[in-house]
């Protein structure tokens, strides 16, 4: 599930979380596992895919979770996915404006 609620196409910004995933993982007591989607170059490229650690949703809200208690819990995922996206770019040395996948850095070729 994308916590967002929707696809962001016009920029690789993360958008806001809906607290409704929060309190859908707290309901069946599922962790959420945060992950960041590497934009592609083309759509044949393959795609990275950075996974972080599981985060209890109850750990964070309690058994009787308010607004509050969710609208927190959706914001430490949300950091947890930007600092996923971050370590993303630093491994890759990428600036995030780039949008090119790793497998686009070309490399040169010597001929003799």
């Amino acid at each position: 599930i994308f916590p967002e609620g929707q696809i962001n196409f016009e920029s690789n910004d993360l958008l806001a979380f809906k607290s409704g995933v929060i309190l859908m993982a707290h309901s069946a007591n599922a962790p959420i596992i945060p992950t960041y989607l590497a934009p592609v170059g083309k759509w044949y490229e393959r795609r990275v895919i950075v996974v972080g650690q599981p985060i209890n949703i109850r750990d964070i809200c309690g058994f009787m979770p308010t607004v509050d208690d969710l609208n927190r819990a959706a914001d430490t995922v949300h950091a947890k996915e930007q600092e996923l996206r971050e370590f993303y770019y630093s491994k890759y040395n990428k600036n995030e404006s780039d949008g090119i996948a790793p497998s686009e850095k070309k490399e040169e070729v010597i001929s003799k």
